[in-house]
């Protein structure tokens, strides 16, 4: 016979244990916060028409992005070319349904990569600590004193310019500023009781981390990877705008700005107004959907309108 006191153990080591995801109450979370946040239900629903826009290019776009005609240069915006053409004749609205390929690989690529390996980092340094975390802390605030765009720049002129390339800079650039508060986090639910009695338990360094640390801050995780997408797109389109981005000939919209400014005088603003808006646009939604993702997982924020 178990003694009274006992009964509340005994009652919850034979409970039936809750799994640690369930799509069924992540679900039900979205829904609700869906008709409470309607301005970042309408940024999500962007990003998926973005995505969908991305992979049905080839179906959805009216012309061939690098078909030239010459007779058609410069020619505004009308029925059959709703955002103009180019200097070479190409249609603008063809180039932009292109350049969301491009604009969506290099972010997602760049910052689950960049992320990815900053959460990892991150675990380690923030559990392990001691003369491990000074020295990666150390590397990190000397990556962090130099601008982003500078180190990318500096990147791109030693490796070979193209898509490829720009994934792997702006992964190396994102990894110091994205460490910092998954970093923190860790610390934070290092010192938490249960990491003590797991200790206590005999749970090793390699099962704490992965068992009690990693599922707590995979939503923080993913709202640094959905507020990072906006800033790699931003780089991206700097890197094109300044000529060291993609490989000439490949639809970017930083290199359609850089067109569209250089022609200014010769065609008007059209040329340069259809991809700025297309940048801002999806960086304002990544950014809005990011803050969405923070006010459903911060419990500080849980509850505020």
């Amino acid at each position: 016979m178990a003694r009274d006191d006992q009964q509340p153990v005994l009652r919850f080591l034979n409970s039936p244990r809750q799994p640690l995801f369930s799509f069924k109450r992540v679900a039900r979370t979205f829904l609700r916060h869906a008709r409470v946040n309607i301005l970042g239900t309408f940024c999500g629903f962007i990003i998926l028409f973005l995505v969908f826009i991305a992979l049905a290019a080839p179906l959805v776009s009216p012309y061939d992005p690098k078909e030239r005609n010459l007779d058609l240069r410069y020619d505004p915006p009308s029925t059959a070319h709703p955002f103009g053409t180019d200097r070479t004749g190409r249609d603008q609205l063809s180039q932009i349904i292109y350049g969301s390929r491009i604009s969506l690989q290099v972010g997602f690529a760049s910052v689950a990569s960049g992320v990815t390996i900053a959460l990892t980092i991150a675990v380690l340094t923030g559990y392990l600590g001691g003369w491990i975390d000074t020295i990666c802390q150390r590397v990190v605030d000397t990556m962090i004193a130099f601008p982003g765009l500078i180190v990318a720049l500096f990147l791109i002129a030693i490796l070979e310019p193209g898509v490829s390339t720009v994934i792997l800079t702006l992964a190396i650039v994102f990894i110091a500023p994205a460490s910092r508060p998954i970093r923190a986090q860790v610390i934070s639910i290092k010192n938490n009781v249960y990491i003590e009695a797991a200790r206590a338990l005999g749970c090793s360094n390699i099962r704490i981390m992965t068992r009690h640390i990693l599922p707590n801050i995979m939503p923080l995780y993913v709202v640094v990877v959905s507020l990072f997408l906006g800033s790699a797109i931003i780089v991206e389109s700097s890197l094109s705008f300044l000529g060291v981005g993609v490989s000439p000939g490949t639809p970017s919209w930083g290199r359609m700005v850089t067109e569209g400014t250089s022609s200014l005088f010769l065609a008007g603003a059209y040329l340069a107004i259809y991809p700025s808006l297309a940048i801002a646009i999806t960086v304002f939604a990544f950014n809005i959907v990011g803050d969405t993702f923070r006010d459903i997982w911060d419990p500080r924020l849980r509850g505020a309108q």
